[in-house]
């Protein structure tokens, strides 16, 4: 006889009242009334609220931007200065009126933190200060930072992770390479991987705590995974790329750090908290510096015809190999889960 397992521990999930539906061990009626338990309508209205929210934010946002851009000739100074600071002040106090904690709230004063640097960047612009352009980001960064911290939502501290590698890349573009001149891209990018990483490192942390009430409440976002892993994988697959290119020596010791790290991520995702996503991206990095390392041996072997096609092949058997490896890895996680209490 056909059965199910269903693991008490765990969260009950759809695709298993699913399968008990399929097998004939359960009703219609019951399996109406279990999908209305796990996809109640107000999941979606929720869902919709929140996506509105953000659209909503990010259009005026945009209009705010846009309307400085289009009639910056036209506004007396003074004007310019009081519509940013009332809109912040009117941003502030909604946010603290909605509460912090509430996602109005916190839209509000991702706006407010975002009105700032176009507050400085005005600044900047009226009183023609010369500064060089990473100090207006460092400024960004510090005059947000309580925002940040006390609202405690994911996206602000997206923006915050985004102005704090702006500034770090400006400041090596524009000062930075006068002092220290060897490979400045390299220690740009340098930079940019360990800032990434301390901020992936604080989202794992939270990850496999419970903080829900502190300040890294913000960590309790699954989305925000590939997103923090994009941004510690790509600097680093870029600087490992331009080793393997140029075959630079002061610039072979990332060979084994990428290794390391692709190899620990790896470990964690598959074996510590399996994680699908997480390991997709870490595949594609793998893969990606490894084509590039391919394509550099080819180039020096073949001509230019005979390397593409060759090249093609290679790419193609790799996307191949590396769809089935997480096909059948998909499966492998999904054996794994504990099955007890089986439902027959």
């Amino acid at each position: 006889m056909p059965h199910t397992s269903l693991d008490p521990n765990q969260p009950a999930q759809l695709k298993q009242f699913q399968q008990l539906h399929a097998d004939g061990l359960l009703s219609d009626a019951a399996y109406r009334a279990a999908y209305a338990q796990l996809r109640p309508r107000q999941v979606w209205r929720h869902w919709l609220e929140q996506l509105c929210w953000m659209l909503g934010s990010a259009l005026l946002l945009v209009g705010v931007l846009f309307f400085f851009a289009y009639n910056w000739s036209a506004l007396p100074s003074m004007a310019k200065f009081g519509l940013l600071q009332l809109a912040i002040l009117s941003c502030v106090g909604g946010a603290l009126y909605l509460g912090m904690q509430r996602l109005g709230g916190q839209l509000l004063i991702t706006a407010a933190s975002v009105l700032v640097g176009v507050l400085l960047v005005v600044f900047g612009q009226v009183y023609q200060t010369g500064a060089d352009a990473y100090s207006l980001f460092v400024s960004w960064a510090v005059l947000i930072s309580l925002w940040v911290i006390v609202a405690r939502f994911a996206v602000l501290w997206l923006v915050w992770l985004l102005i704090v590698q702006l500034a770090w890349g400006l400041y090596w573009q524009q000062l930075g390479q006068h002092l220290w001149a060897w490979r400045p891209e390299s220690v740009t990018l340098a930079g940019h991987i360990i800032l990434s990483g301390i901020w992936y490192g604080l989202y794992e942390r939270g990850q496999n705590t419970d903080l829900k009430n502190g300040w890294l409440a913000w960590t309790q976002r699954d989305w925000l995974r590939p997103v923090l892993l994009i941004a510690l994988l790509l600097p680093l697959n870029i600087i490992t790329s331009l080793t393997v290119l140029d075959v630079d020596l002061s610039l072979l010791f990332w060979l084994p750090v990428w290794l390391m790290v692709n190899l620990a991520l790896h470990y964690y995702y598959q074996y510590w908290r399996p994680n699908l996503a997480a390991l997709g991206l870490v595949v594609s990095s793998i893969c990606c510096t490894g084509l590039v390392a391919v394509g550099r041996i080819l180039s020096e072997w073949l001509d230019n015809s005979g390397m593409l096609l060759v090249f093609a092949l290679i790419v193609l058997a790799t996307a191949t190999a590396a769809a089935r490896w997480l096909k059948r890895l998909s499966q492998q996680l999904e054996q794994a889960k504990p099955n007890t209490g089986a439902v027959t």
